[in-house]
């Protein structure tokens, strides 16, 4: 999953844990993920739970503190329940093993482009103690935010194809092929609606899942 899904599962969850300032939690809800955008490890912002809650916080950031334990928690959830092969299982075969894991882990996004739309507020800072812990620095945390900007203001598949060209998730061969799926395959009469009903009740499961353990979680930093 790449930014979107996160937003549209953040955002679900913000009704069962408090949220006091939107922008700042949904911020924090994809910062794991500022790494497509300057080419880094996995392992820089990808860290445990635990580790997030070991630190010492002040209250104004507790949202992006829990938007960045969410990410991580839905990850978790992700690799356990192998959402990347259970998605290419909902495929055609021929058309599923054209695509690489990569790709595949767009899928969800176009998905929920689709059927969540929902404003995305600006954050109320970019210098956080989480990511100055991590060694982020405001600087990157801004150009990552940047990149995004126009579209948090307007996310529709078009903007998030173009996001997706400008992160390093994709090459920009794969970037079109992204935009073949999404702009064509998952529009075409007839294709729509059985691909459609194929992922959605696979994201619709997982979803439920997500919302079911999630908040939990979060705060036991154990899954």
């Amino acid at each position: 999953m790449f930014l979107y899904a996160h937003l549209a599962l953040a955002h679900r969850l913000a009704q069962k844990i408090p949220v006091e300032h939107m922008g700042d939690y949904l911020l924090g809800s994809i910062m794991p993920d500022i790494r497509y955008f300057v080419d880094q490890p996995r392992e820089w912002t990808h860290i445990s739970i635990a580790e997030v809650n070991s630190l010492e916080i002040p209250s104004g950031e507790v949202s992006f503190n829990t938007g960045y334990k969410v990410h991580l928690a839905i990850d978790e959830l992700s690799v356990e329940h192998d959402v990347i092969r259970a998605i290419r299982d909902t495929l055609p075969r021929l058309f599923a093993k054209r695509l690489s894991n990569q790709l595949v882990n767009t899928i969800p996004d176009l998905y929920y482009l689709r059927e969540c739309r929902f404003s995305i507020p600006r954050p109320n800072k970019f210098e956080f103690v989480l990511t100055s812990h991590l060694d982020i620095r405001p600087d990157l945390v801004v150009y990552a935010y940047d990149m995004c900007e126009v579209f948090f203001r307007n996310p529709t598949p078009r903007n998030g194809i173009r996001l997706l060209g400008r992160s390093k998730l994709l090459s920009r061969k794969r970037t079109r092929l992204v935009a073949l799926i999404g702009l064509l395959g998952l529009s075409l009469p007839g294709a729509e609606s059985v691909l459609m009903a194929r992922i959605g009740n696979l994201l619709n499961e997982f979803e439920r899942e997500v919302l079911n353990r999630v908040p939990a979680i979060v705060v036991s930093g154990e899954t």
